[in-house]
C-alpha cells in the first residue's frame, strides 16, 4: 500500500508538472487544492483586453525536405529560442502553445496591460526580422 501510495504521489506531481508548463502561473497557484485529475472542473480565464498572435513558418513542409532532420531541429530552435527572448523583451506575453513550427501567444491576458496591441505588433514585427536575418544565413 506504501508503494501505491508513493506511485499515486509521484503520478500527481507528474501531472502538475507538465500542466503548470502550458497555463499561466498566475492560474497554477490557485489549482493546489484541487485534484489535478479535477482541474478540468476549475472556472476558465477570460480575458477581454488581450491581443492573440500566431506564427507559422512558410515553406516548413518544403524546407524539411531539403535539409538535414538534425539542420531543421536546429533550425526551429534557433528561431524559438530567438522569438521566445523577444517576447521577454516585449513583455506581459504568455506563451500559449509550441506545435513543429507554429507558435502561440497571448499578449495581456493573464499579463493585463493597456497596450497589448502595440506591444504584439512589435513582437510581430520581431518575428519577422528574426525570420528575414534566419533566411539570410540559409540563403533560402
Amino acid at each position: 500500500q506504501v508503494e501505491q501510495h508513493n506511485r499515486l504521489t509521484a503520478v500527481r506531481a507528474t501531472m502538475r508538472w507538465l500542466i503548470s508548463s502550458f497555463i499561466p502561473p498566475a492560474k497554477v497557484q490557485e489549482l493546489p487544492g484541487v485534484a489535478p485529475e479535477l482541474w478540468y472542473t476549475v472556472k476558465y480565464d477570460e480575458f477581454p483586453s488581450c491581443t492573440i498572435l500566431q506564427m507559422d513558418v512558410s515553406g516548413f513542409t518544403a524546407l524539411s525536405s531539403h535539409i538535414s532532420s538534425g539542420e531543421l531541429v536546429q533550425l526551429i530552435q534557433s528561431l524559438f529560442v530567438s522569438v521566445d527572448y523577444a517576447a521577454e523583451c516585449v513583455q506581459h506575453v504568455w506563451k500559449v502553445e509550441l506545435i513543429g513550427d507554429c507558435y502561440k501567444a497571448i499578449i495581456g491576458g493573464p499579463h493585463p496591460c493597456d497596450d497589448h496591441a502595440r506591444r504584439g505588433a512589435a513582437l510581430a514585427y520581431s518575428i519577422v526580422a528574426l525570420c528575414k536575418i534566419i533566411a539570410r544565413r540559409l540563403k533560402v
